[in-house]
């Protein structure tokens, strides 16, 4: 079975916004523990477990017919988000 390989993770330090960090892996190392991001086998970033409200999550590449769907489904919101079709 081929599991794709994510192409970026999504962290939240406590108390901020979302961020996405670009890297192929994370892995939790040392003591005290910290997340380790890496993309093509170099260390991109690293936080320590402590400062994250939730696991990092990874983010994965969308398929052709994923992307072909959301395109469909947005434009069938913008026909019934057109203002003649709106009720006031």
């Amino acid at each position: 079975m081929n599991t794709p390989t994510p192409i970026a993770f999504e962290i939240q330090r406590i108390g901020q916004k979302t961020e996405r960090i670009s890297a192929d892996v994370v892995q939790t190392e040392g003591t005290p523990p910290k997340y380790v991001f890496r993309g093509k086998g170099e260390v991109v970033f690293d936080i320590f477990v402590q400062a994250l409200e939730t696991e990092p999550k990874p983010i994965y590449p969308q398929t052709p017919k994923a992307k072909a769907a959301w395109k469909a489904f947005v434009q069938r919101q913008d026909a019934v988000n057109r203002v003649p079709y709106l009720e006031r």
